[in-house]
């Protein structure tokens, strides 16, 4: 995950100051959100936030999600993720290892377009404003418990919300 603006901030550099060619002959800018955020900080971060995300083993979770997948039919609307099903019936701890990217051309364009401190991972604090969004379009439902800190508040308007919802591609959100 890379916050937006950053992603942004990376285009425009990197499309005033290119990289040059490399051994390769090709000129690449990678864009690597750093640091990372390991599957296990972002649960706790929304443990941080007052969800409650119970621990269970990845076989388990697996089994769960089939059967979600299984009972779709019973007026729920089907499942957005449902296309990647296949990932999880396989090894997906095992088969997802993504190899570190190098962002060597990427930085020096963020250097040589005034030397911005851009921000290339998403911490807790952020994953806190995008959830808070989520919860304010009505995509997911509020804490349940008071957690360790409290979503930041934001402010949208009705007809930006209602701009909003009607954005998704599966219609608006409730």
């Amino acid at each position: 995950m890379t916050p937006v603006d950053s992603v942004a901030a990376v285009v425009v550099a990197t499309s005033l100051y290119p990289a040059s060619s490399n051994t390769t002959g090709v000129n690449v800018a990678q864009l690597s959100g750093r640091p990372r955020m390991a599957m296990t900080d972002f649960l706790g971060a929304l443990e941080t936030y007052g969800y409650v995300v119970p621990e269970v083993s990845y076989e388990e979770w697996v089994d769960k999600m089939e059967d979600y997948v299984a009972s779709s039919g019973d007026g729920r609307e089907e499942h957005a993720l449902l296309p990647l099903l296949h990932f999880v019936t396989s090894d997906l701890p095992g088969g997802t290892k993504a190899r570190e990217l190098r962002n060597e051309n990427t930085q020096a364009a963020l250097k040589a377009d005034g030397g911005r401190d851009v921000i290339l991972g998403v911490s807790e604090e952020i994953l806190g404003l995008y959830l808070a969004y989520l919860v304010q379009l009505g995509f997911m439902p509020k804490p349940v418990q008071k957690g360790k800190k409290t979503l930041p508040e934001i402010v949208i308007g009705e007809e930006q919300l209602k701009v909003l919802r009607g954005l998704s591609g599966r219609g608006a959100v409730v």
